[in-house]
């Protein structure tokens, strides 16, 4: 089934994330003034009736669809993606009431689909997408600027993050979701070369470790989840663990078969590419009204004219794998394509984008998504021992990478104003098997027995983070998801909430958490 995507013009698949944009001018709204939460609640109300309109849409679709020959599954597949977003938006919109009558904000829910997904049969969108509204900017700070301290008062209790996912996707009883400061988040992902080699002294990483290492702070026992790229890259965005496939960078594009999710939100089972049961960080953004976005180097660079979501097609052979002439672009470093619950509904068609459209993206606060995630291709990772072209290769050629963007992403105003990046590694070298925080490369039955995917080291850097600071804490790729989810309020995703699991402590973003 082709991946639908979202226009600016409001059709289809934008209905119900667009939910109380006043767009219409016929519509008067009442110049008695109200409160945020009065406002926030207003606009809730609003999407209701764009829900019902949603319904129309999806069921005319999946006429369509059926009236096309495409199937019973395909449709049964979208049928499902349209539910599971639908209860998506309405369980954030209960409690967005909640939070207006009892001032205090209840953790999004979200639910599961049973039916199967659709098989994928293209290999991207060519749509033209729109970027969709951010939290309007305030006065801009400096980006050396450091939080203001706290006025004297009693210390605050511990922060308590939202609740563990249940198979519905709803928090714990009582969890409550913290504010945060943290507005904005980049993650960039390179390949790893091996702890030491990286970030010791003798690291050819120059740019990395004199010029950001100085600025942010170091967490120096981060560890990946697996060996190869794959894994490690959807353990990122939605905390599923590696499986026979995934472990192997799925060189065939495969499907799950018939599958739903255990009880913490994990699929035990081999495949490739998620069911619309199984839910992303992308998903949960899109159902609390934020932007996403990933930015992929030489997305656009394949033998065929794709703008957005460039993937394999469904159970065929990935040719990515290695790069080609002019076109190092890798399926296996975009982990957005491989969910059933984004492709469906059109949200990588519309937010899965080449790496060119980051530019123009962060020239302000309303064009630069509250998560972004960038990817080089196979050369500017570091992946590749030689580079078309004669070009520098390996590590060096990640930190090229990265002199070249992070400055960009620096000199942003959502950066300087509220903005969080993070550099990390995939993986480290297949010598190196340690792990941490009790989550294994063989957490999930279906995959390869394994240790872990080796110390990694990442790099935060932050107006919130001590400039040059370093912490031996022991953290992971499910680490830094929990923390992204801590950061906008929302349950924590199949591994990300295993109790040996901990987001990035408050000694490390500091009073970037309210304290309610």
């Amino acid at each position: 089934m082709t991946s639908g995507g979202r226009s600016g013009d409001g059709a289809g698949g934008d209905l119900p994330l667009q939910a109380g944009k006043p767009s219409d001018p016929h519509v008067r709204e009442s110049t008695e003034p109200r409160s945020p939460d009065a406002r926030r609640l207003a606009d809730w109300r609003i999407s209701s009736s764009q829900m019902r309109l949603l319904a129309l849409v999806s069921a005319l679709a999946s006429g369509l669809v059926l009236w096309a020959g495409l199937g019973r599954d395909q449709s049964a597949g979208l049928a499902a993606a349209v539910a599971q977003r639908a209860r998506l938006v309405s369980a954030n919109a209960a409690s967005a009431a909640q939070s207006a009558t009892t001032s205090a904000p209840a953790a999004p829910t979200t639910s599961e689909a049973s039916a199967e997904p659709s098989p994928v049969s293209e290999s991207g969108s060519s749509g033209k997408s729109s970027s969709a509204s951010a939290p309007a900017p305030g006065s801009e700070t400096s980006e050396s600027a450091t939080p203001q301290p706290e006025s004297a008062s009693p210390q605050p209790p511990a922060r308590t993050p939202p609740g563990t996912a249940s198979p519905t996707g709803k928090p714990a009883a009582g969890a409550t979701p913290t504010a945060t400061k943290i507005k904005h988040v980049f993650v960039i992902t390179l390949a790893g070369s091996g702890y030491a080699q990286t970030w010791g002294s003798g690291s050819v990483a120059r740019y990395l470790t004199t010029q950001l290492r100085p600025r942010g702070t170091l967490l120096s026992n981060y560890y990946a989840i697996g060996h190869l790229d794959l894994p490690n890259y959807i353990a990122m965005i939605s905390g599923q663990p590696p499986n026979q496939q995934t472990a192997t960078d799925c060189t065939t594009f495969a499907e799950f078969p018939p599958s739903k999710p255990d009880a913490s939100g994990r699929i035990d089972a081999p495949g490739c590419v998620y069911p619309v049961s199984v839910l992303t960080l992308a998903d949960q953004l899109t159902s609390t009204r934020r932007q996403w976005r990933a930015y992929i180097e030489d997305l656009a660079n394949g033998p065929k004219p794709v703008q957005s979501c460039r993937h394999p097609i469904s159970n065929q052979p990935d040719e990515t794998q290695h790069a080609r002439a002019g076109d190092a672009y890798a399926a296996r470093h975009n982990p957005f394509v491989y969910f059933h619950s984004l492709l469906d509904l059109g949200d990588c068609a519309s937010d899965d984008l080449p790496l060119t459209q980051l530019g123009a993206d962060l020239a302000s606060p309303a064009k630069t998504p509250n998560y972004a995630f960038i990817a080089p291709n196979l050369c500017h990772d570091g992946s590749e021992a030689t580079c078309a072209g004669g070009s520098p290769a390996g590590l060096q050629a990640a930190d090229a990478f990265l002199a070249e963007w992070v400055p960009k992403i620096l000199a942003s105003p959502a950066y300087r104003r509220d903005g969080l990046l993070v550099v990390t590694f995939g993986d480290a070298p297949a010598s190196d098997t340690s792990g941490c925080c009790g989550a294994v490369a063989g957490a999930s039955t279906a995959a390869p027995a394994s240790v872990g995917g080796g110390r990694v080291g990442a790099l935060l850097l932050s107006r919130y983070v001590r400039p040059g600071g370093e912490s031996a804490a022991a953290y992971n790729h499910y680490s830094l998801l929990r923390t992204v989810e801590d950061i906008y309020g929302v349950p924590h995703l199949a591994n990300a909430s295993q109790t040996g699991v901990q987001p990035f402590s408050e000694a490390i973003l500091k009073g970037v958490f309210a304290h309610k």
